[in-house]
């Protein structure tokens, strides 16, 4: 196995993107002169500018409501995958769709004001829920490189800092009159920072960079977005009792804010950590468990789960009951979901189900997919991908003449046909891996290459690992593994024709009918300890 250069992301880009929708005063000199200052949520932003606020409530039209001025535009963060959602007033439901599904009660929201609501003499309060902190709070964990965001609880920058379970490089915060951010970097020069030692808001929200080369601190396995947690102690006190993992999709804090206490996917034993002070810090993220579990209702694998370390996870997908959405489906009406009747961990797994007269999906072809929203950051990237099929006894369901012989499973798409992905052949009863080419035909076809083809059972669970480096020159690799069996050992270009791409699974093509289970997908180098079944 491979052991690569870790890959590092741009600092705070989330922050540029902020940025980009800033609002300067119309005074430009004076916005200089005059020193920024951190806001508390809820403070009224000028005619086209950025506060954020706490939603109160999962109805994004609720929320809308409550703001005391014409709002253009909604976003929640999410730092597991740090993907932006946003909303749109007046817009089409599948343009608002992702916000509103992924939207809870104590999501923190950033709020843009419409430029042309310019109205003065507006006032707006922090939110009940952000007057209760009075303690440094520990903020999701962001992958290594990237961002998290959050309330304060503080004054004191330093106490914010150290209440982290990962190495903070950056502080941020945001004075809302001015629209500009100030930020505090650890152990830098009292000149160098613009946000005072004891600047911060207890009130306000704060973004914190993790630095890129921390990969000690692990990311949550499931999905947490930027929100009110239950109220922190410092560490060193009595921290507040939490839920157990156990605990899945509950509405309130818990379910996304930095302190929920979560056990260890692989069900193992685990000591909590201690600071240099021998003080007890108020929660650890579970350990990266990116292989599922052993178990289920059939034949499966029954050794232990394959980890990856040195990887920080960006989403790991269980389809139990409660699990939020973290993609976009593309599929005919019932063509794709959660089913009981199968799992590979848990009691759920996700099913996708194309029938000879489904329709054409919305977006565009004969499909059931699940769409992952993960697209790399660039040429460089690292990735590991994983997922778990089983293939029941009618999973080929007959063959539909409108569209070609052929069954993808699994994609990393690009410009048209993906570079990669995994396939189902149905008369042979294999599954196959192709290759796109970079360069196309005479005729402007694009080009392909068959990698592996290997047999497969139905009433079987297989686990299967994607572990790709993405470049436009040689330096580039692609690997598949099969229940540890490494079926593709791939070196060399591996980007076709754009700089990025994203992961797709279910059926695409003939009908099909299969379950999948344990999507996950993890980032930077690492070693795949063990890929046996």
């Amino acid at each position: 196995m491979r052991g690569l250069p870790r890959f590092l992301a741009p600092p705070a880009l989330l922050l540029l993107m902020l940025a980009s929708i800033t609002f300067w005063a119309s005074d430009g000199v004076a916005a200089r002169e005059t020193p920024a200052q951190p806001s508390a949520a809820g403070a009224v932003p000028p005619a086209g500018g950025i506060t954020t606020t706490v939603a109160g409530s999962a109805d994004a039209r609720a929320l809308l409501d409550s703001i005391p001025f014409n709002a253009s535009t909604l976003m929640l963060f999410n730092v597991t995958t740090q993907y932006w959602m946003t909303y749109t007033p007046g817009g089409p439901d599948w343009l608002n769709q992702s916000f509103q599904d992924n939207l809870v009660k104590d999501a923190l929201v950033w709020v843009r004001r419409a430029p042309e609501d310019s109205r003065g003499g507006i006032s707006w309060e922090a939110p009940s829920s952000l007057g209760g902190l009075d303690a440094p709070q520990a903020l999701p964990v962001p992958p290594a490189g990237r961002v998290t965001a959050g309330p304060a609880g503080t004054t004191n920058v330093e106490a914010l800092v150290q209440q982290q379970d990962f190495r903070v490089r950056s502080v941020f915060a945001f004075d809302v009159a001015r629209q500009r951010y100030v930020s505090y970097t650890p152990g830098a020069p009292a000149w160098v920072n613009t946000l005072a030692a004891n600047g911060l808001q207890p009130s306000g929200t704060v973004w914190l960079s993790r630095d890129a080369s921390d990969h000690q601190a692990i990311v949550s396995s499931r999905p947490l977005l930027a929100a009110i947690g239950e109220v922190v102690a410092p560490k060193g006190n009595n921290a507040p009792s939490t839920p157990s993992s156990g605990s899945s999709g509950s509405s309130g804090g818990s379910s996304t804010g930095a302190t929920v206490s979560q056990s260890p996917s692989d069900g193992g034993s685990t000591s909590t950590p201690s600071n240099a002070s021998g003080e007890t810090p108020s929660w650890r993220p579970p350990a990266l468990v990116v292989k599922p579990p052993s178990g289920g209702p059939s034949a499966s694998p029954s050794a232990a789960p394959t980890k990856v370390t040195g990887a920080s996870m960006i989403r790991h997908l269980t389809y139990e009951d409660g699990e939020r959405a973290m993609t976009s489906e593309q599929a005919p009406s019932g063509g794709i979901g959660r089913t009981k009747e199968q799992a590979r961990s848990g009691s759920s797994a996700g099913y996708a189900l194309l029938r000879p007269g489904d329709p054409k999906s919305h977006a565009g072809g004969y499909r059931a997919e699940w769409h992952g929203d993960d697209h790399i950051k660039g040429p460089g990237t690292e990735r590991w991908h994983g997922i778990s099929y089983y293939f029941p006894s009618d999973f080929n369901q007959g063959s539909n003449s409108a569209t070609w012989n052929d069954r993808i499973i699994f994609q990393f798409c690009d410009q048209g046909s993906p570079m990669f992905s995994l396939h189902l052949d149905a008369k042979s009863q294999e599954l196959w891996v192709r290759r796109k080419l970079p360069n196309r035909d005479s005729n402007g076809k694009p080009q392909f290459q068959t990698l592996a083809r290997f047999p497969f059972e139905t009433g079987k669970w297989y686990d299967i690992v994607f572990h790709a480096k993405w470049t436009k020159d040689g330096s580039g690799f692609f690997d598949v593994f099969v229940d540890g069996e490494q079926k593709v050992d791939y070196n060399g270009r591996t980007l076709a024709e754009r700089d990025f791409t994203y992961s797709k699974w279910g059926i695409y093509g003939q009908p099909t009918h299969l379950y999948f289970d344990e999507v996950w997908t993890a980032e930077g180098s690492g070693t795949l300890e063990s890929v046996r079944p």
